[in-house]
């Protein structure tokens, strides 16, 4: 996962938590994780977000997208987005 990526689920959480608390919290992380283990096996799932850049997004929840490259051997997380952000600051 790429530090921007870290950086996003550390505030995505801080923001869960003091909203919703932290049974919210647990669940996005336990979907999150489902998804990964999902996009591990079938990368292809996911929506071309830019060909240029090899770049796929999937939506975890309406309100956040996950951005990520893959190759035959590793599945590389860009960013974990929560669309509520500016979207001028989209992968």
């Amino acid at each position: 996962m790429m530090k921007k990526a870290t950086r996003s689920l550390s505030l995505i959480q801080e923001y869960l938590i003091t909203k919703f608390g932290v049974n919210t919290s647990k669940k996005f992380f336990l979907r999150l994780d489902g998804l990964l283990m999902l996009l591990s096996d079938s990368p292809e799932l996911g929506r071309v977000f830019s060909n240029e850049r090899a770049i796929y997004s999937f939506v975890l929840r309406k309100q956040v997208i996950l951005f990520y490259r893959f190759d035959a051997k590793n599945l590389i997380v860009l960013e974990v987005f929560d669309v509520r952000r500016n979207p001028q600051n989209w992968p």
